[in-house]
């Protein structure tokens, strides 16, 4: 399977959960002072490279507070989407701040020359965080190590969601509705935050060839309510079956539940979803099923992707070749 088809389910699990925990956790349970449903702490920035100043949160206005980097490609390629929502939302009185940091490592020069370059592609308000104050409130704090990540702050001043920029759509939606709820909000979080610890946990002892507990930490994945998310279901069926794995002891009654979810959760539209659970049952012998699901799969593959079709069709002969 090419890198290309396998990058938005095979990123990095951590990439849409910044580690919290429930408020109704005591001080000593809290894995990070800063979560979900905390009061957001107050923003402390040196300049605005664009748009007017935000000095403080205006109770009954929401934010996002989204922090970038130079260096960081996915960043500045989200930098369009971030202003379609503030033009979406500019009647809504939801705000959105774009934060560069020293902290990210990152220097004020190349984050003015940044934004100055972008033009109309940034079209909201755009701040630095030269003395790193903003940084700790909010990246140290979550626990959150990768960027971009944002911020979103509802109108009572609460934090409402804590992840990658691309999953604040139906948030501020909701906020624009009135019908966001941020203690579910704070409680889905903690979900997720199991789940993540799950994963990692499945990760490391799987490396580590350390079948049982990676098994056992997979098994409990497949119906945590944390974990029905495209990233862990396809991460865990590919690690297991993928052939040019390291994998020897292979629980593919895990691998199947787990591809067969992500198969689900894309409908039956992705490739590379398709691949993994005709892989599954190529591994289990069952080569009529491996067949078909490979063919429905081909037949997805548009014919600007060569790479990709290629690939499908040399597992397709691997299936074909394999004994009835």
């Amino acid at each position: 399977m090419t890198p290309s088809i396998r990058t938005a389910a095979l990123g990095t699990i951590l990439a849409g959960v910044a580690l919290g925990a429930s408020p109704a956790l005591a001080d000593d349970q809290r894995p990070h002072s800063l979560m979900v449903g905390d009061p957001a702490p107050d923003l402390g920035f040196d300049e605005f490279f664009k748009g007017e100043p935000v000095e403080e949160f205006e109770p009954g206005t929401a934010y996002v507070v989204e922090f970038w980097a130079t260096w960081c490609a996915p960043c500045i390629a989200g930098f369009p989407h971030l202003s379609d929502l503030q033009d979406q939302h500019a009647d809504d009185g939801i705000v959105i701040i774009g934060v560069g940091s020293k902290a990210a490592p990152d220097s004020k020069a190349k984050g003015r020359k940044l934004i100055k370059d972008q033009g109309e592609k940034v079209r909201y308000r755009v701040a630095w965080d030269d003395e790193s104050t903003t940084w700790n409130k909010y990246m140290r704090a979550s626990g959150s190590n990768g960027l971009p990540t944002a911020f979103v702050v509802d109108r009572q001043g609460r934090i409402a969601y804590v992840g990658h920029p691309t999953g604040i759509d139906p948030v501020l939606e909701s906020i624009a509705s009135g019908t966001f709820d941020t203690d579910q909000a704070a409680s889905d979080y903690l979900m997720q935050l199991e789940a993540t610890n799950l994963m990692r946990t499945f990760n490391v002892m799987l490396s580590q060839s350390r079948y049982g507990p990676a098994y056992e930490a997979g098994r409990a994945l497949i119906d945590h309510p944390g974990a029905q998310r495209l990233n862990i279901m396809a991460s865990i069926g590919w690690q297991i079956v993928d052939p040019n794995g390291n994998v020897q002891d292979k629980d593919l009654d895990l691998a199947l539940a787990a591809s067969k979810k992500a198969v689900e959760l894309t409908d039956w539209e992705d490739p590379a979803q398709m691949d993994t659970l005709a892989w599954c049952y190529h591994l289990m012998g069952e080569r009529d099923r491996a067949i078909d699901v490979q063919e429905r799969a081909l037949a997805l593959v548009p014919d600007d992707d060569p790479a990709t079709r290629e690939a499908l069709e040399a597992s397709l002969e691997t299936f074909k070749s394999a004994p009835n």
